[in-house]
């Protein structure tokens, strides 16, 4: 899990840095990154991808696994949410 955890913040490091992105899509990363989505997208990051990981290599005595797959699953739904949402936002015209 802890494998996955960091290809998935790998993955959207990438998606949402690289240069070869398009007029939108740079303005997309933006609204994720540093805009109207930005708390909701850093926080659910945060609580939901790096603590899970600090505690999966802390330890899992603390909290059970199993909250911390349903917190993992949260998450996921907050960033997909974010992630289908924020393109459908952009003017096309």
């Amino acid at each position: 899990m802890a494998g996955l955890l960091l290809l998935n913040l790998g993955i959207f490091a990438a998606e949402l840095t690289t240069s070869r992105l398009t007029d939108d899509a740079r303005t997309a990363a933006q609204m994720i990154l540093r805009g109207r989505y930005a708390v909701l997208f850093w926080t659910s990051i945060g609580l939901t991808r790096v603590i899970p990981l600090i505690l999966l290599f802390v330890g899992v005595t603390i909290i059970p696994i199993q909250i911390v797959v349903l917190v993992l699953l949260a998450g996921i739904l907050i960033t997909e949410h974010i992630w289908i949402r924020v393109p459908q936002l952009i003017a096309l015209s």
